[in-house]
């Protein structure tokens, strides 16, 4: 590969946008996989489909680069074929971004859960058992340990 890309030095401009690439498919198995013990729905977590996210970045990338490469050297006859791959293309990019935003929902609503536990961590008195049930199943348990962080000095 090393020669191919020194006889051809438009070939450099590709390099980054294919590292991009490549790293992103191990890492998303590796992901995945190791998250599958925790269950199925844990390893396809919507959080975790940025991981996944480079190897949409390098492909829009490349894309970028090889679109005019590829209308040069086109006939006429397959120029409908090629604007049909890039508005296949196009679309495969907006359902990708249309599922980040998905992602980006979910997140901002656990933000929220999170910030109500807080909340209820800071006054274990006067929260309610389904606020500390929120945190973990036995609320009393929650106020027994949030009892002990404080007379450790290390509770909030």
């Amino acid at each position: 590969m090393h020669l191919r890309i020194k006889k051809n030095p438009i070939s450099y401009r590709f390099l980054p946008w294919l590292a991009i690439a490549a790293f992103a498919i191990p890492n998303s198995f590796l992901t995945g996989f190791g998250r599958v013990g925790l269950g199925l729905n844990q390893a396809l977590g919507s959080r975790y489909t940025t991981i996944s996210s480079d190897l949409w970045y390098g492909v829009v990338g490349l894309s970028i680069l090889l679109v005019p490469l590829v209308l040069d050297r086109v006939h006429a006859g397959n120029r409908i074929r090629v604007a049909t791959i890039i508005v296949g293309c196009a679309g495969f990019a907006f359902l990708f971004v249309r599922e980040q935003m998905t992602g980006a929902q979910s997140i901002v609503a656990h933000a929220a859960m999170l910030e109500d536990a807080r909340t209820a961590l800071s006054d274990t008195a006067s929260a309610t058992d389904a606020e500390l049930s929120r945190i973990y199943p036995d609320p009393a348990f929650v106020r027994q340990s949030m009892r002990q962080l404080q007379k450790a000095g290390i509770a909030f």
